[in-house]
């Protein structure tokens, strides 16, 4: 069985929320718009503000929703980030098939710190994990292949009954 999770585009704003001479609203909307159409999910950290403030109201207008809009102070900083990192591991679910095919699209991006890896067998005494900083690197050991469709991960170079975890990044354009 493959498992295919794909990574999360996630934006966290910390402010004060309070609008100063240079607040555009119509650039903010812009900005808004923008990760709207990338998918990427907005969370907002409101840095001592009051809840229903204008300040407030602005952060859940950026954030999306109230859902993804924190208050802190100084000391509750290291809280939230944990609480939103629990949110986007919650938000990560595997698309699985029993075909024998993980297609991924043609919008895939690797390098040093954004690496290609595949988990064989993840928690299992045989566990394996092969991983690559390149799409070339990932294609040459022949893990991941490429056709008109876009990227796939090979199956047949897995045995009968593993279990693939493969994660990656999408590149943003």
């Amino acid at each position: 069985m493959l498992k295919n999770i794909q990574q999360i585009n996630v934006v966290i704003f910390l402010s004060d929320g309070a609008p100063d001479d240079t607040d555009d609203d119509a650039l903010r909307a812009d900005y808004i718009s923008k990760l709207s159409d990338k998918d990427t999910i907005v969370y907002t950290i409101g840095y001592d503000v009051a809840i229903n403030s204008e300040a407030y109201n602005m952060l859940v207008t950026v954030a999306g929703s109230a859902d993804n809009t924190y208050l802190s102070g100084v000391n509750d900083l290291m809280e939230i980030f944990d609480q939103i990192n629990t949110d986007i591991q919650d938000k990560k679910e595997p698309i699985q098939t029993e075909e024998g095919v993980a297609e991924i699209g043609n919008e895939i991006y690797a390098d040093s710190k954004h690496t290609i890896k595949f988990i064989i067998n993840k928690g299992k005494e045989n566990s394996t994990t092969k991983e690559y900083e390149s799409i070339p690197a990932a294609k040459a050991s022949g893990y991941l292949v490429e056709d008109s469709d876009g990227f796939h991960v090979n199956a047949s170079k897995f045995e009968p009954g593993d279990t693939i975890e493969f994660i990656y990044y999408k590149s943003v354009n």
